[in-house]
C-alpha cells in the first residue's frame, strides 16, 4: 500500500497517485511541446510536404487505430475508472490520438479536395471525440467501451478509403 501524506488541508493523499498524476502531467507537456516544435516547422515551411503518400496516411491511422485498441484495453479491464494512474493514462492515450488525428488531417489536405472531401467530415468528428480540451469532455469514468468500438471501426474504415487514394 503507498505512504499516505497529509497535506495542508487536512486531507491524506497517496504518494503513489501523486506520482502518477506529475507522470502524466509531464506526458502530457512533453507532447504539447513536440505539437509546438511540428507546427512550427510545418508553418515555417521547413517541413518537405511532398513525403506525403496514402502509405504514410495509412501508417498514422495504424497508430491511431492501436492507440484505440490501448484505449478498448483498459476500459475492458477495468469496470470502473476509479484509480489514478488508469485515468492519467487514458487521458494521454486521448491526447495522443488527438495529436496523431491532427497530423492525419494536416496531410490529407496535400489530395485532391475531390477525393478528401467525404473523409475530411469523419475525421473531423473523431478529432471531435478524442479532443482531451473541449468544453464537454468525455467522463473518463463513464467512457462507453461501444462508442469507442465505434470509433475505432470507423478509423479502419477511414483507412481502407485512404488507401484508394492513390
Amino acid at each position: 500500500m503507498a505512504k499516505k501524506i497529509n497535506n495542508n488541508h487536512g486531507t491524506d493523499h497517496d504518494i503513489s497517485d501523486n506520482a502518477v498524476f506529475w507522470g502524466a502531467s509531464r506526458l502530457l507537456f512533453l507532447a504539447l511541446i513536440s505539437r509546438f516544435h511540428k507546427n512550427f516547422n510545418r508553418y515555417n515551411n521547413k517541413v518537405d510536404r511532398n513525403d506525403v503518400s496514402a502509405a504514410n496516411l495509412c501508417r498514422t491511422t495504424h497508430k491511431i487505430i492501436y492507440k484505440q485498441q490501448s484505449v478498448l484495453n483498459l476500459l475492458h479491464g477495468y469496470a470502473q475508472i476509479n484509480d489514478m494512474s488508469t485515468a492519467s493514462a487514458l487521458l494521454v492515450l486521448r491526447q495522443q490520438i488527438h495529436n496523431f488525428l491532427d497530423d492525419l488531417h494536416t496531410d490529407i489536405l496535400d489530395f485532391d479536395i475531390d477525393r478528401i472531401y467525404p473523409l475530411i467530415s469523419r475525421l473531423d468528428d473523431q478529432r471531435e471525440f478524442w479532443n482531451p480540451h473541449r468544453e464537454n469532455k468525455i467522463d473518463l469514468q463513464n467512457m462507453d467501451v461501444i462508442e469507442v468500438a465505434i470509433r475505432q471501426r470507423d478509423m479502419i474504415d477511414l483507412q481502407n478509403e485512404i488507401r484508394n487514394l492513390t
